[in-house]
């Protein structure tokens, strides 16, 4: 038999929470650099000055180096048989699976838009999770999923063969949408 595989990686913009954490990491580090330089420069006897300058840009650079890339944040899915997982990647290094589930566990799947914003605010959802670029993203889909006796919804960018596979996998929730949306 051979399987069915889908996968696509979307990089989350730089705004709104993680642009403000970007801009204090800046800050930290000029204030990690500036301040205890100064300080050496004026306190500490000239023949250490420059060993210790040394010491504070390398700390200064480790520093940088293990904290930036987590502000780099990348979401990922793949589709594999009837299987779906989502995984959050960080600095493009360290990989977090953070749902892993068979695609038939969706009670709904459709296409997000100002209609699907009029039911999905009277459905009552314990947990989202956003797998997109931005809001303003295309082609942002999501699935409605029972765990752990919550309900969940996952939001995502569905490619055109993601889209086929859903389809294909979860018929019913697709159904099921769309006779909801034609209520409103």
């Amino acid at each position: 038999m051979q399987n069915a595989f889908c996968e696509h990686i979307v990089k989350q913009k730089t705004q709104g929470k993680l642009l403000i954490i970007k801009m204090a990491l800046v800050c930290f580090y000029i204030a990690l650099l500036l301040l205890p330089s100064l300080a050496i420069i004026i306190f500490a006897p000239s023949n250490l000055t420059i060993p210790f300058l040394i010491v504070i840009a390398t700390v200064v650079f480790l520093v940088f180096k293990f904290t930036w890339r987590l502000t780099s944040i990348e979401y990922e899915y793949q589709i594999i048989d009837d299987t779906i997982i989502f995984t959050k990647i960080l600095g493009k290094t360290k990989r977090q699976t953070i749902i892993e589930m068979p695609i038939r566990a969706f009670t709904i799947l459709g296409e997000h838009s100002e209609k699907s914003e009029k039911y999905l605010l009277d459905l009552m959802v314990d947990r989202t999770y956003l797998f997109i670029s931005s809001y303003d993203a295309e082609n942002i889909h999501f699935g409605v999923f029972d765990a752990k006796d919550e309900k969940c919804i996952v939001f995502f960018e569905a490619t055109d063969t993601a889209k086929l596979k859903l389809k294909k996998y979860a018929p019913s929730a697709s159904r099921a949408f769309e006779r909801e949306i034609q209520k409103i």
